[in-house]
């Protein structure tokens, strides 16, 4: 009995490892819907950082990968904005709100597409495209405010 007890937690021991390995690089981006981003800048008088991403995207599975999960960038994201994820393909009335803003920006509407706003919802910047993990820190702390 103690035996297959000391072999179950073991076993536990070895998946609990394995998980956290596997999960190390994922983002670490405090996300939240666009409503309650504009809630909480409104509130907190903070900027917000909207992140168009899609599902089948390969290009916003390598943001998630290679610079959300950075600390320092998610560190930057979470501590000067509001961050808000919006998937393009459920949450279409909010990408149609903002389609037009690219177009008048010439600046194509692609996933990943980052826009940042400030609580009334005035465009400060906008991109498009993965970006590494320098040209992305550069976008978020070059702001003109």
């Amino acid at each position: 009995m103690i035996r297959k007890l000391a072999l179950i937690l073991i076993i536990s021991g070895f998946i609990l490892i394995l998980a956290s390995q596997i999960n190390s690089g994922s983002d670490r981006v405090e996300w939240k819907n666009y409503r309650q981003a504009l809630d909480l800048a409104k509130k907190d008088d903070k900027l917000i950082f909207i992140y168009f991403y899609s599902e089948s995207c390969e290009y916003c599975r390598a943001m998630s990968d290679n610079v959300f999960s950075d600390e320092h960038i998610a560190k930057i994201l979470n501590k000067d904005f509001v961050p808000a994820k919006v998937n393009v393909m459920t949450d279409s009335a909010i990408v149609k709100k903002f389609i037009p803003i690219f177009k008048e920006k010439k600046v194509y509407f692609v996933t990943p597409s980052y826009i940042i706003l400030d609580s009334n919802e005035r465009i400060i910047d906008i991109k498009n495209g993965y970006l590494e993990k320098k040209e992305f820190e550069n976008f978020i702390i070059n702001i003109n405010k």
